[in-house]
């Protein structure tokens, strides 16, 4: 195939979504639900369900994926395909061609060029009637193809440029097909991308459309944010589990896991006055007690005496020769000195009036004993096998 033909080959594909889209045959979503392989057609014209299955649960979802779907409230667990004969067509032919890299440069520099409006109308044998308040324009399907081949950067540059070419009526025709990507498909769009596409339509917040589209974006980066937080938060569970399983396996004191319960208790009450000097305190013996018993442990697996430096505190004989004996990197060392200074220096009186700050400083030690019960884990591995 040569380059003629191939972009003679794109325009039959844009010519047919254009008199597609002149008869009221636009593309559509079906939605896969977790019940059953069968996909249920979804679209704005009916509010009918067809119960394909007998069980409750089944037509339930579908009622609520419906209502759901009215609203244009995002749920990131629902999973739709899309129905689009013409960009099934388009994505055959660019499979066709490629392993021609030349090709595939002039393949996506047209789709861009469609995006951007410097000649792909012009081309099209259908006047465009921009009175007619149903018309769509057969760039979005320029657009889906590039953010469904991870070209998304280049599809919302191409947005952005189209706004200088393209005439205001075509930027709101087109938000509309943008609305339906995001909504159906939110995890082909990243927190940028998102943004970006804010940035776009924020001077055209006065229009239906371009408010539908924000409150989408809106509502996808809080939920992302969410789950992004949610995993975050459920490591550290998993990893205060590790804590837990290791204090019992090393036969440490029951005292340790007490800390642990009265910490997370006061955590989970509301009112600020829930971290109080006991609870500060607890974490504080809980950080000591922990650290001596881990180089008590080592100490006695090397049958040694821990050595004590002059001036020393304990805690820092203890920190000192965890460094020495687990191989600790000055990097690592420093981390362990930062947290125990945070917990017991200045840092130590912004934990009354600061929850989140009490918060983090229990994060971190979390991990950091997680890191280090499994260090000693390893240690006493490499003496008793």
């Amino acid at each position: 195939m040569n380059e003629k033909e191939l972009l003679s080959k794109i325009d039959t594909i844009f010519q047919t979504e254009q008199f597609n889209l002149k008869n009221k045959h636009k593309f559509y979503y079906d939605y896969i639900s977790k019940y059953t392989k069968i996909a249920t057609k979804i679209t704005d014209k009916t509010n009918t369900i067809v119960k394909t299955e007998e069980y409750e649960q089944r037509i339930n979802e579908l009622k609520q994926v419906i209502e759901d779907i009215k609203i244009k409230k995002v749920n990131l667990n629902y999973q739709f395909t899309i129905r689009w004969e013409t960009f099934e067509i388009l994505s055959k032919l660019y499979d066709k061609i490629e392993n021609d890299t030349k090709l595939k440069e002039i393949f996506i520099a047209k789709l861009i060029e469609i995006i951007i409006g410097n000649d792909s109308i012009k081309e099209l044998p259908y006047i465009i009637d921009f009175s007619d308040q149903n018309y769509y324009d057969s760039a979005s399907i320029a657009f889906y193809f590039l953010i469904s081949n991870n070209m998304l950067e280049e599809g919302i540059d191409a947005i952005k440029k189209s706004q200088e070419n393209r005439p205001n009526k075509f930027i709101d025709y087109f938000v509309k097909d943008i609305i339906e990507f995001v909504y159906y498909e939110p995890y082909l769009f990243n927190f940028k991308s998102l943004n970006d596409l804010k940035d776009i339509i924020k001077f055209q917040l006065f229009n239906e459309n371009f408010n539908a589209l924000n409150n989408v974006i809106i509502q996808i980066n809080f939920l992302k944010l969410k789950e992004e937080l949610k995993g975050i938060e459920e490591q550290i569970q998993d990893d205060k589990k590790e804590v837990i399983n290791k204090i019992r396996m090393f036969g440490f004191p029951n005292e340790l896991l007490e800390f642990l319960d009265q910490i997370d208790k006061a955590l989970k009450l509301p009112d600020l006055g829930a971290i109080n000097s006991g609870v500060i305190n607890g974490m504080r013996e809980f950080s000591r007690q922990l650290f001596t018993l881990i180089a008590k442990k080592i100490s006695f697996i090397l049958g040694e005496k821990i050595p004590h430096q002059e001036n020393n505190t304990q805690i820092k004989d203890m920190r000192k020769y965890l460094k020495n004996k687990l191989n600790l990197s000055n990097r690592e060392d420093e981390l362990l000195n930062a947290y125990v200074e945070m917990l017991h220096g200045e840092g130590g009186h912004k934990m009354f009036t600061d929850r989140k700050y009490f918060q983090l400083l229990y994060n971190i030690g979390i991990e950091l004993f997680s890191f280090l019960l499994e260090e000693l884990k390893k240690f006493e591995s490499q003496y008793t096998n």
